[in-house]
């Protein structure tokens, strides 16, 4: 017997060693509802919206549970304290989730996302690449890890803390502010330790415990999750489902492009910037365009021609034309040696040769320009770069969205027409082009500039500004 309760100290103490006194007795304590004396459960949301709070509290009386006039099922209390004990899980695990093959094929529908740029998103060539993609769980996992590690949704504060109080005094706390469907991560405080699980199990039976119009309980819940990890699938397939609209109306305009360029990239749309397109606020028809990103395999890493040809009754207009000339501007982009030396040294910094309907700086991109400049006071940068319209390079430098438009001229100076963030002002930084007004399409960072660069690479002076056009970009 001396022999038994001697092996039973040595693994006791093993295991006080491993988890911590505290802890070891808390674990105990969440043997069975038991123990349990009461359940305060606090559930609020803030955002873009009225607040929202719900404050619960279920507790023993007798050998029963109540919460308010209700009686607690003392299983479900067995359930939550169960999932509590159950092993962490460190990262996000589809069957927890109840996300199996049979689910995805269940739910494999689509294409159905708003996030899409073609209008005719139901080819049978698409669905089946739909389906394909959806119900291959190594596509849907990172799509799913990604979206419970790093996306955040703005306007969206949920918080969850529940205490759980022992007959010997002791107490577990479970809580999380995860904008997520089942609220995950979960972090447990128990004993003075704390770690952190992705398991739905803890959701799924605190929810069983809420009221239905507990605040946050759907999310709680897991409600959404399948609405997510559709919109998620969406915005990944969003380039090849692009590429098959377009093969399926101008393959054959694609084919000949492919002759001589890499695709990397292919939509049809009606979409509108600074350099293509009819706003849609002006009672105009809308333009629809053919937007291709090409590349050569001579091309150093990071550059591409961004090109838009005109699309109309299922037509392709001004492929031959762009294969006659497209050379011009690139050879001209590639042959200023301070600029070749950043690429090279960049090659993550997107560069994207612009051509829209049959030149790179195109009508829409002349006017847009040219009001910019006038609104900025700079009449005699209009001059300059209408004498020259069809020499000059549009290049697109940066980050898509914020990226900064540069006008390069044949004899090789450049211009920084206006810039959406700093990922494309090459060498320089914000504080080197004060931005000034844009007459139309004005970034919500950065500006209109016009300041010139010599063809060596060097800041040319700043030229006369209005002094009533000067105004800050950076908010």
């Amino acid at each position: 017997m001396r022999l038994v309760a001697k092996r039973r100290q040595i693994r006791q103490m093993f295991l006080v060693a491993a988890l911590g006194v505290a802890q070891l007795m808390s674990l105990g304590a969440l043997g069975q509802s038991a123990g349990l004396r009461q359940v305060q459960i606090n559930s609020r949301w803030g955002g873009l919206g009225p607040l929202a709070a719900s404050e619960l509290t279920i507790v023993k009386q007798g050998s029963k549970f109540r919460l308010g006039r209700r009686s607690i099922d003392p299983v479900l209390l067995d359930k939550l304290t169960g999932a509590l004990r159950e092993p962490d899980i460190s990262q996000i695990d589809l069957a927890n989730l109840g996300i199996t093959k049979d689910w995805l094929a269940t739910n494999h529908q689509g294409p159905n996302s708003h996030y899409l740029g073609g209008p005719e998103l139901q080819a049978e060539n698409q669905q089946a690449l739909y389906e394909k993609r959806f119900e291959d769980p190594s596509f849907i996992y990172p799509l799913l890890s990604r979206m419970y590690t790093s996306s955040f949704h703005t306007d969206d504060y949920p918080s969850v803390q529940v205490q759980l109080t022992f007959e010997d005094g002791s107490t577990a706390t479970v809580s999380s502010h995860s904008q997520q469907p089942f609220m995950l991560p979960w972090k447990i405080e128990i004993g003075g330790a704390t770690h952190t699980t992705y398991n739905a199990n803890v959701s799924r039976t605190l929810a069983a415990l809420l009221p239905k119009k507990t605040v946050n309980r759907p999310r709680i819940a897991g409600e959404g999750l399948l609405n997510l990890l559709r919109t998620e699938v969406d915005r990944a397939l969003e380039p090849e489902l692009n590429l098959l609209d377009a093969e399926n109306r101008v393959g054959p305009e694609l084919a000949e492009l492919k002759e001589h360029y890499s695709v990397t990239e292919t939509e049809i749309n009606a979409f509108h910037h600074p350099e293509y397109g009819n706003e849609w606020d002006r009672n105009l028809p809308h333009e629809t365009n053919l937007h291709v990103t090409l590349r050569k395999t001579s091309f150093p890493p990071g550059i591409s021609d961004a090109i838009v040809l005109r699309y109309e009754q299922g037509q392709v207009e001004g492929v031959a034309q762009f294969l006659q000339t497209a050379g011009k501007y690139e050879a001209l982009a590639l042959s200023v040696p301070w600029l070749n030396q950043f690429i090279r040294d960049n090659p993550r910094v997107p560069f994207r040769i612009s051509y829209v309907h049959d030149t790179s700086f195109g009508d829409k991109a002349m006017r847009t320009f040219a009001a910019d400049m006038k609104a900025r006071g700079r009449d005699d940068l209009v001059q300059e770069v209408t004498a020259q319209k069809s020499s000059v390079v549009l290049l697109l430098i940066g980050n898509t969205y914020s990226e900064s438009y540069w006008l390069l001229f044949p004899d090789r100076h450049m211009m920084l027409w206006r810039y959406g963030g700093p990922s494309g002002l090459l060498k320089w930084k914000p504080m080197d082009f004060p931005p000034g007004k844009c007459a139309s399409y004005s970034p919500p960072f950065g500006g209109c500039s016009g300041r010139e660069v010599t063809s060596d690479g060097s800041l040319a002076a700043m030229g006369p500004l209005s002094s009533t056009t000067i105004e800050s970009g950076s908010k």
